[in-house]
């Protein structure tokens, strides 16, 4: 792809940090991660009410056995929050494509990326949509799966001419503020 007189270019770091708070924003687009995080709460909570409810009735409740017990299901809240930390540290770890700068030069034909590992263009026909948060952009490929571009370097005109970019050529752009974002 040859950059032309419409495209745009940014370029970026993506710290560890970064990454991971993204991972966490798509983890959290997923209706299954809050009835997970549902689920284990209404689980703690109704084991906790079971058990004062026998205690209220005069049965004999082992509270040092029975509080551990009823608060496990929270620690399944912790184990899902911290799931994208994980894998971003054993992505990063394993594969260098992290790695930076990165430059994404968006055009009619696609986003041109470019790092030290990677060197491909991304078409539109492959995006779904493109969202934002109040922190990231994301190229979404799925409902789990986006290229992250930081607000952080969409800056005065380079980001009108991104968001132009985007309006122009990306199937669908979802806004922070017109929807779930």
């Amino acid at each position: 792809m040859s950059p032309d007189a419409a495209s745009v270019a940014v370029t970026f770091e993506l710290p560890q940090a970064e990454q991971v708070r993204a991972s966490r924003a798509i983890v959290h687009r997923q209706w299954s991660t809050w009835a997970a995080y549902a689920f284990f709460a209404l689980l703690s909570a109704g084991m906790l009410g079971d058990s004062i409810w026998r205690a209220w009735q005069g049965w004999d409740v082992s509270w040092p056995t029975t509080l551990p017990v009823a608060m496990a299901p929270l620690a399944m809240i912790g184990v899902i929050y911290a799931v994208p930390w994980w894998t971003v540290r054993r992505w990063r770890k394993d594969i260098p494509i992290h790695q930076g700068p990165h430059v994404w030069t968006i055009g009619e034909a696609g986003i041109r990326v470019e790092s030290p590992h990677v060197n491909s263009t991304l078409e539109w026909a492959l995006i779904r949509e493109v969202r934002e948060n109040p922190e990231f952009v994301f190229l979404c490929l799925s409902k789990r799966f986006a290229y992250i571009v930081p607000k952080r370097v969409l800056q005065g005109g380079t980001a009108e001419s991104f968001w132009q970019a985007m309006e122009r050529w990306a199937p669908r752009v979802v806004r922070a503020g017109a929807g779930r974002g």
